[in-house]
């Protein structure tokens, strides 16, 4: 059962929207007036469906209550909906906030776990530095004796029950996994992608949003301003073709490349560009703020990098600059950010400055005459600097992140997800250059096939047996090509794409691209390409997994196969074993399994620590997880070799231990046998 305090736009929303999702929920209001009007089956404010939806859930799915001790009692998630108005200082008003907390701890029952949701909005760190205190101060602590999360909301005025109910994301902030895990089971009947992070993270993502629709529409009535002012321009004409820039379509849409921080922009264009029309405007008797705005923030971004290498490095130490084309695949380096950064640091007193790019550095060291010194190659900056500053997102950076990595990292580029400016950090890189793909055929869920199979398939592919005995194809397949260019697979499949990088950082790539239409599949089967198996078998292997109402399962491998867990082989007495573990190499999921588990895909380049985390993820099931041992299928090639091994070198038992750690996985490799069903 639920609970949802403030009963406003965004309160009323989620209650019913939960209501109708088949939750009971109580609803409760400080404000009398409010409650009465509610419970006489009128909203107080105008939003489409909301009257008919409190109408047919009223004193059935949703209770509305005076008081909350029943409420507190009866549920297990707390959602906190109440305003948090300016001050008039500009600050949040966070009074509504912490009198609903102590209202609602008063009410909780020692022995009992209750998980507080927020949803309404509150500035970045809030939750981790003034609600975890204060709930110290009542005598309860974050994922000991209650649970703290936030899940910010992102309604919108007219349409907010159509964007409640079929959301494109959901966002979940937490710091203990009881909590996710908690507010993420609730989540799944909306079967949309769930994205879980920090308390502070997702607390930034929601004025993140929030900030950059503001920002556009200033943007736009300023640009209608400066127009107004030089006269003879067609405003409405000259929005409609810039709204026609192929950048803006997509999923997601190209332009979601300039929407994310660097060190400022450089070249000839963007800065020229922006001068000439301020100048332009001002000439016609109108200052341009906003725009004013930007080229002061282009350059304050630069001096941020400065202040913040200079608090870290010493004067004495040797500083490796990669990157001095303002951008990567090009040897521009006019308006470059790096000559101003480095230019700064020289004026500070740094001496010891080593460059590297691929292409750009003859004109960079023609043009600017600086006395740094310059590596041949980036083996040799990486030998002779301590620290690493990071301007420009060449490809041959994030390829050999590992190396970069063992140096002390300044990474304004954010490639390498932006883990600990100046520190070693840990997890992978995703960014674009490396780990996306190209499609040739989207994923575009039909209703003609039930079931999707995906997988990533080199030159020596075993695909092609997989669509043998054609007749009992019941399945859509997705292939993404990672070979070396020789071989063409898409008459082979369904949808297609190419793509380098390894199996899950990928899936989860396509997952995130693609989600919404794979989640719409009733299973979703991932086999490695070594896998020797026909349509028939795969037919067979959906079938038992939906009869047995599987969330997480894998055929068994036949006796004769490469293997890395004695587990996974056929068992001749059994048709299915309930475990606690299904392989990286075949697995199959439900919607609901994989919405649970995809965000994980990103954690691990090498599939190593997956298979522990996922059974942890799903909540240990007792009868939902196995080894199908009534199908199998044949692993080709012996484990731990190919082009994967290669790539990693050795860093899979990096990654498994980091997962385990992150995740607090007891027992990695977890072979618990809790069931099984004979022949």
């Amino acid at each position: 059962m639920i609970t949802v305090i403030g009963l406003g736009f965004v309160g009323l929303t989620t209650a019913l929207g939960f209501s109708d999702k088949g939750y009971k929920v109580y609803g409760y209001d400080i404000d009398v007036t409010k409650r009465e009007q509610l419970r006489n089956g009128k909203t107080p404010f105008y939003e489409p469906y909301l009257g008919e939806k409190l109408n047919e859930h009223l004193n059935r799915s949703f209770v509305l209550v005076k008081d909350l001790n029943e409420a507190i009692d009866n549920s297990e998630i707390i959602f906190l909906c109440v305003g948090t108005p300016s001050k008039p200082d500009g600050s949040a008003d966070l009074s509504y906030i912490f009198q609903s907390i102590k209202d609602v701890t008063a009410h909780i029952k020692p022995d009992t776990f209750k998980t507080l949701v927020l949803k309404s909005t509150i500035p970045p760190s809030t939750a981790s530095k003034q609600i975890k205190p204060y709930l110290e101060e009542l005598g309860f602590q974050s994922g000991v004796n209650i649970g703290l999360a936030n899940n910010p909301e992102f309604l919108r005025e007219g349409t907010a029950w159509e964007d409640f109910m079929n959301p494109e994301r959901i966002l979940i902030g937490h710091d203990d996994s009881l909590s996710g895990q908690a507010v993420t089971n609730i989540y799944l009947p909306f079967k949309s992608l769930i994205y879980r992070v920090n308390l502070t993270t997702a607390e930034f993502i929601k004025y993140l949003s929030n900030t950059l629709l503001a920002t556009l529409i200033s943007f736009a009535n300023e640009q209608s301003m400066i127009a107004r002012s030089i006269g003879e321009i067609d405003i409405s004409k000259a929005f409609r073709v810039l709204h026609r820039d192929k950048r803006w379509f997509g999923h997601p849409a190209n332009m979601t490349s300039y929407v994310y921080p660097g060190c400022g922009f450089g070249g000839y264009c963007l800065p020229k560009d922006i001068n000439a029309l301020v100048k332009q405007s001002e000439m016609n008797s109108f200052t341009p703020e906003l725009l004013k705005s930007v080229i002061n923030v282009n350059e304050s971004i630069k001096q941020f990098v400065v202040s913040e290498i200079d608090e870290k490095i010493g004067k004495n130490e040797k500083i490796g600059i990669l990157g001095l084309a303002f951008k990567p695949n090009s040897n521009d380096i006019r308006d470059t950010q790096a000559k101003t950064i480095i230019e700064a640091l020289l004026h500070k007193g740094y001496k010891n400055i080593i460059a590297y790019d691929p292409l750009a550095m003859d004109e960079f060291k023609a043009a600017y005459g600086l006395p740094i010194e310059y590596a041949s190659n980036l083996k040799e900056l990486l030998k002779k600097a301590d620290n690493v500053v990071l301007l420009t997102a060449w490809e041959e950076f994030i390829r050999h992140e590992k190396a970069i990595k063992k140096k002390r990292v300044f990474d304004y580029r954010y490639v390498f997800n932006g883990r600990g400016m100046g520190a070693a950090s840990s997890g992978i890189n995703l960014n674009d250059a490396e780990y996306e793909g190209k499609v040739v055929k989207p994923i575009i869920y039909s209703g003609k096939n039930r079931y999707l199979v995906m997988a990533r398939v080199g030159d020596s592919s075993q695909h092609k047996q997989w669509i043998k005995k054609e007749k009992y194809k019941n399945f859509d397949i997705f292939l993404e090509y990672f070979g070396d260019g020789s071989n063409n697979y898409q008459n082979d499949c369904d949808f297609y794409s190419v793509g380098k990088s390894t199996k899950w950082p990928r899936f989860y790539k396509i997952m995130e691209q693609f989600g919404e239409e794979i989640l719409k599949y009733d299973a979703v089967w991932m086999p490695d390409d070594d896998i020797i198996t026909d349509s028939k078998t795969i037919h067979k292997l959906f079938a038992f997994f939906m009869k047995h109402k599987l969330s997480l399962a894998q055929p068994a491998l036949t006796s004769d196969s490469f293997y890395s867990h004695k587990i996974t082989l056929k068992q001749s007495k059994y048709k299915l074993r309930y475990t606690k573990f299904v392989e990286v190499m075949v697995p199959m999921f439900s919607p609901d399994a994989l919405r649970l588990c995809w965000n994980s895909f990103k954690e691990s380049k090498s599939g190593w620590g997956l298979d522990s985390l996922w059974p942890h993820l799903l909540g240990y099931p007792s009868n939902k997880m196995g080894i199908i041992d009534a199908i199998t299928v044949k692993h080709m090639r012996p484990v731990g070799q190919g082009t994967l091994y290669t790539d990693i070198q050795g860093s899979q038992y990096d990654e498994l231990y980091r997962i385990i750690e992150d995740y607090g996985v007891t027992v990695p490799f977890d072979f618990k046998l809790y069931g099984s069903i004979e022949k």
